[in-house]
């Protein structure tokens, strides 16, 4: 089974560092022989995406960009043994040489020149890469020179010592292992934004990130990975394979978080896309908040959207009313002389039964039954014009809109009562016609009836007009079951027809052949009608007459 490391010091180094590591697996688990294929960065990649590998032992970052392309996961975080301690951590150091005096902090480095391993290497420029950044200053366009050698690390330190750059990094511990093996001493150089952790002792000068990862490819067998992940995890720090590895074992994978905020951070690695989004990746990476907030949104425009209908209804429902009003107010200013003659008769006979009481009572004759009876009259005589009265109070009363199940026949009476006198003074006869089993509607009773009213003054206007004789002024109400959704109400007079001009504008509000007409009687009832769900229209009926038709639905 092959095992590809990332080969940061070169080739033999990697042989010789995890061939022990090797030999270990091929020991425990039995039927298998594990080698070592020492790899670049970009060797690595082509070997993964050819799936020649089994497994992988890479850095931090290189492992978060082939997990994103090419699904390889983690089984185990290596655990690095240093000065008899051990940590899963690791970050990068930013240096220069310690004869330079210009550059004190991570900001100076602007102008000057800078070496590294590789754009693509996570501890040998990524991290160091994110720190600059923070710093205000761009690796890429604030730099006299920005240089990658690739590696091994230790050509950068020596390059920095012997003033051939200005500015190297290297991954954390490079230092500190060349100045134990003899090859630097760690006077000559400066590290620059060096941080302090109590539980990590090697210079840095950026956040810490999880060890290096030992990862199974997508194509390596469940069973086999769940074998290596155990042998790792029960490998003793002071076994031969660690001592090798310099390392202390492994431990269960880390979190790789960390990695991802820099990646998205930089918009390098995985999310490279981030540069220069479209559409489709701004939809894959963040369709989740995109699908909420769309959600969002509708449903508070759904509840604007209702609350703003509710108001618009209850608005126009206010302005009907009061326009209703206004027309009962009108409908009564004409038929003012009506209502005057109905109440002038029972008052007058009011009058006149009283003084006879009282020229009685001076007779004293003690004609006891004909006082009784003319009080009787009298009394008679005072509740219908109170009737009358209470009918117009009602009928003009100015009152919110109130639906309730109601029988049709009890809009239309009243308003044949109301102008009974109008009528009896014009000559107009009316005929209603109730067709039998007509259903009960569910309507405003007072509104209706001023839809009765309006049209039964529409149809004695229309009437005053015409030259037909006596005999020939008549009404025509005719109340039917329109189907079983609708009742219908046609009011048909023997007046003239209208022209075609009138009658496409005959509800427009403002809209009169009336010489003193104010043009809103139909313009309400229609509003009215609307309102219950229903409709109201001009026709011709069967007789050839002119008729206004509304139809209201049933309960």
């Amino acid at each position: 089974m092959s095992i590809g490391v990332l080969a940061f010091r070169g080739k033999q180094d990697a042989i010789d560092r995890w061939s022990a590591t090797a030999r270990y697996l091929s020991e425990r688990i039995s039927g298998y022989r594990f080698e070592i294929v020492p790899l670049t960065l970009d060797g690595m990649s082509t070997e993964v995406a050819n799936e020649r590998l089994d497994f992988i032992l890479t850095n931090t970052g290189n492992y978060v960009v082939l997990e994103n392309a090419y699904g390889i996961s983690r089984l185990a975080t290596l655990k690095v043994r240093h000065l008899g301690r051990e940590f899963t951590q690791f970050g990068a150091v930013i240096f220069i040489s310690a004869e330079q005096k210009d550059l004190q902090r991570l900001e100076d480095i602007a102008g000057h020149s800078m070496m590294a391993v590789s754009r693509n290497a996570f501890g040998g420029f990524q991290m160091a890469w994110r720190e600059l950044i923070d710093a205000g200053v761009d690796p890429f366009t604030d730099l006299s020179r920005l240089r990658f050698i690739g590696f091994p690390q230790d050509d950068i330190v020596h390059s920095v010592i012997e003033d051939r750059i200005d500015v190297g990094t290297v991954r954390s511990g490079t230092l500190e292992r060349m100045a134990a093996d003899g090859m630097i001493d760690i006077d000559q150089v400066k590290v620059l934004g060096a941080r302090d952790s109590e539980t990590f002792p090697f210079l840095h000068s950026t956040r810490l990130y999880p060890e290096w990862p030992f990862a199974k490819a997508r194509t390596t067998p469940e069973k086999l990975a769940q074998k290596v992940a155990v042998a790792l995890l029960e490998m003793e720090p002071e076994s031969e394979p660690a001592r090798q590895a310099f390392a202390a074992g492994w431990t269960i994978p880390l979190d790789y978080g960390p990695v991802h905020e820099l990646f998205r951070e930089l918009k390098i690695g995985p999310y490279a896309y981030l540069s220069k989004p479209d559409l489709a990746t701004i939809w894959r990476e963040y369709k989740g908040w995109i699908v909420f907030s769309l959600a969002l949104v509708s449903a508070l425009l759904a509840l604007l959207f209702m609350i703003v209908r509710v108001e618009i209804n209850r608005r126009e429902q206010k302005h009907q009313t009061q326009l209703a009003h206004i027309a009962r107010v009108n409908s009564m200013g004409e038929m003012a002389a009506g209502i005057a003659h109905e109440l002038n008769q029972p008052l007058t006979a009011i009058l006149n039964y009283t003084s006879g009481c009282l020229r009685l009572l001076q007779k004293n004759d003690g004609d006891r039954e004909a006082l009784r009876d003319a009080i009787v009259k009298a009394g008679n005589d005072a509740r219908r014009a109170a009737d009358i009265i209470k009918s117009l109070r009602q009928f003009i009363k100015r009152e919110e809109l109130r639906q309730r199940d109601i029988a049709i026949r009890d809009c239309i009476e009243p308003a044949l009562e109301l102008l009974r006198s109008k009528l009896r003074q014009q000559q107009i006869a009316v005929e209603v016609r109730f067709a039998p089993d007509v259903h009960r509607i569910h309507a405003d009773r007072i509104q209706i009836e001023q839809v009765v009213v309006n049209l039964l003054l529409n149809a004695i206007d229309a009437l005053q007009g015409a030259d037909r004789g006596p005999a020939g002024k008549k009404i025509i109400v005719d109340v039917s079951q329109l189907d079983s959704r609708y009742v219908a109400v046609a009011i048909s007079d023997t007046g003239p027809r209208l022209s075609a001009e009138v009658a496409e504008h005959l509800f427009d509000p403002f809209f009169t052949t009336k010489s003193e007409g104010m043009g809103m009687g139909l313009s309400i009832s229609r509003s009215i009608v609307e309102s219950h769900g229903g409709t109201i229209e001009y026709l011709v009926n069967q007789e050839q007459l002119p008729t206004i038709r509304f139809t209201l639905p049933i309960k």
